[in-house]
């Protein structure tokens, strides 16, 4: 399972490699954020139970440690792809990327495939075998963009739309070389002397185009230091957001792919408020199942469900540092005709750091609901590294730019 993920990683980077190359309105976009992994979430090795609604990169790898003493080399891998950005968002205009208002345009910008490969251990046998799922999740609500980045963005805006005509008048004016061939020029305009028409208007034109090369210079200029602002500026979308993701689960307990088995399948919805305080509220609202083993006997076969709620606060505006706590309810629930049901919880406090541009490390360390990850109790630590790839995005319409 590992080689399929890996495999499928390089292809997708050769197909960014095909993209048309983006065009001066382009820019790579600091997006991204702890991510969303549908795939990590339905095989419970995600660093948080509530994952934060954020604006996708194209292609995000995720690998996870999770272990006593980070001492081996990490098992645990996921993919992310956004299909839209990936094979063909580019001709995106800005107003779209940015908009919340339509909820399909949302739907499809944010819609995102997760895989991942996990390895876990049979205690029984004492052997290690191999978990794969695949996710799915979109974004209803996204939130609008961040105050700061919306400021900067109508500021370029301004200067890649600046009216040609305008600022060539103005030079024009101001020119004495221009104005100096004019006046030669207006003095042959009514005689009889086209050859020298002629030639003060071969001479205007060269003046003519030497202003534009300076007003090119200066916009140039003027524009790549707003460029280079709203590159360094994290893309926040605040507002309300809502995601929906669901996902499935299989195991491979003799690691051959034509072995088998559902291990969970389930949906869930995960919504909240992100002010410009630099403070994001969640919660969620989730159904798992988890169909059991089918023996001999298909009456005795019996699926465990539960149903998943919680909240989460994060905390920014620490220069690259994001703080985070979360605490999640689990209600299980059994379809063999009984009433019986048990309520469990889970905390994790996280934080990640973002060590470059998309280039995030998070670590997250609570309390699990039953798994034992490290010996000697349910105490969960996790160590992940999350690469983005695939940010740019158009800040203007194409066709706006005079």
């Amino acid at each position: 399972m590992k080689k399929i993920l890996i495999l499928l990683f390089v292809l997708v980077l050769l197909k960014i490699q095909t993209l048309v190359a983006q065009d001066s309105t382009s820019l790579s976009l600091d997006l991204l954020r702890a991510p969303s992994s549908p795939a990590f979430q339905i095989l419970e090795v995600s660093d948080v139970k509530i994952e934060r609604p954020t604006t996708s990169t194209d292609l995000l790898l995720s690998i996870k440690q999770s272990t006593k003493n980070f001492s081996i080399v990490p098992e645990n891998y996921s993919l992310d792809v956004t299909p839209f950005w990936l094979f063909g968002g580019e001709e995106t205009t800005y107003k779209d990327f940015s908009s919340d208002k339509n909820i399909l345009k949302n739907i499809i910008q944010t819609l995102g495939i997760s895989f991942a490969t996990v390895t876990e251990k049979d205690t029984s046998k004492n052997e290690d075998f191999r978990k794969l799922a695949i996710g799915f999740k979109f974004s209803l609500f996204r939130g609008k963009i961040s105050n700061e980045f919306a400021t900067n963005q109508k500021e370029l805006n301004k200067k890649l739309l600046m009216k040609w005509s305008d600022k060539m008048s103005s030079y024009k004016k101001n020119d004495i070389e221009y104005q100096m061939l004019s006046a030669e020029k207006k003095r042959f305009l009514y005689s009889d002397d086209t050859v020298k028409v002629k030639l003060y208007n071969h001479l205007l034109d060269l003046r003519l185009k030497e202003l534009q090369k300076k007003y090119e210079d200066e916009k140039d200029k003027e524009t790549k230091d707003i460029e280079t602002k709203l590159e360094g500026i994290q893309l926040n979308r605040i507002g309300w957001k809502l995601d929906f993701a669901c996902g499935l689960g299989l195991d491979f307990p003799t690691n051959d792919i034509n072995l088998s088995y559902v291990n969970k399948y389930g949906f869930w919805l995960t919504g909240g408020y992100e002010s410009d305080k630099n403070i994001v509220c969640l919660a969620v609202a989730r159904l798992l199942f988890s169909p059991g083993q089918t023996t001999n006997n298909t009456d005795s076969m019996t699926t465990l469900g539960s149903f998943d709620y919680g909240s989460r606060l994060i905390i920014e505006g620490f220069k690259n540092f994001t703080f985070s706590g979360e605490i999640l309810g689990r209600t299980f629930f059994k379809n063999n005709n009984t009433s019986s049901t048990e309520t469990k919880f889970a905390y994790s406090l996280g934080l990640s750091y973002e060590i470059f541009k998309n280039k995030l490390v998070t670590f997250n360390i609570g309390k699990d609901f039953d798994k034992n990850i490290e010996t000697g109790g349910n105490l969960v630590a996790a160590l992940n590294l999350i690469l983005g790839f695939g940010t740019e995005r158009n800040v203007i319409s194409k066709d706006e730019i005079k």
